[in-house]
């Protein structure tokens, strides 16, 4: 039983009251700073991210650009071959260079975070699950396709 001196109440005894006055406010800081501490490390993750979007955009203009020349080249060949008397030869060329035309026109028509979202999309149905975990982290670890027998390899994840 806690005894009550004249003039003071349990209350009063000041140095309980201070300690949780503390606390409670060493705990609303450490949240504030928690917080301040996750908003920075979400707009460095998407400045990160925006960067590699736009390098990826960059590659993806110049490789349509490049793809164009290749084009050119394989419509010369498929005419050349056609003059020569090789027009069954000529069509290859011709079908060549209609497929380098339409993945070309894919790349200057098609955003960036649509070409990752197809990736992924086509890394999930056709991948064994082992691969698709590694594919964010650039590629497998040296010397793992070559560690089973090719048929071996999609056998055993399938079975996992």
């Amino acid at each position: 039983m806690v005894e009550n001196y004249p003039g003071t109440t349990p209350a009063d005894t000041g140095s309980g009251s201070q300690v949780g006055q503390a606390a409670e406010q060493a705990k609303q800081q450490t949240q504030q700073l928690a917080q301040q501490a996750r908003q920075q490390a979400s707009e460095l993750a998407n400045r990160g991210t925006e960067r590699v979007k736009s390098q990826l955009a960059n590659q993806k203009h110049e490789a349509s650009q490049r793809m164009a020349p290749v084009q050119t080249a394989l419509r010369e060949t498929g005419q050349q071959l056609r003059k020569q008397g090789q027009g069954s030869v000529g069509q290859y060329a011709d079908k060549a260079a209609d497929q380098v035309e339409r993945f070309s026109g894919y790349l200057r028509e098609t955003e960036v975070d649509e070409i990752l979202d197809e990736a992924r999309g086509f890394a999930r149905q056709r991948l064994p699950f082992s691969w698709v975990a590694l594919l964010p982290w650039g590629s497998l670890p040296p010397g793992f396709s070559r560690a089973l027998p090719r048929g071996e390899l999609l056998q055993e994840t399938a079975l996992a």
